[in-house]
């Protein structure tokens, strides 16, 4: 039997479309705020999402 590094099975990480056509308007409005935050502001606006739960994330 063989080994190898790659899982069998792996599944690639969605693209940003893919993201973008998954997401309803709170989702995608999450995400850009996230997207254009950095350092602190990053940090807080992902705790505060975060917190409300993965139902809504």
């Amino acid at each position: 039997m063989e080994s190898s590094d790659k899982a069998e099975g792996a599944l690639k990480p969605p693209s940003e479309a893919e993201v973008d056509a998954m997401l309803d308007a709170e989702g995608k409005a999450s995400l850009d705020k996230l997207k254009s935050a950095s350092g602190k502001a990053y940090e807080k606006a992902y705790i505060r999402r975060s917190s409300k739960g993965t139902r809504s994330f």
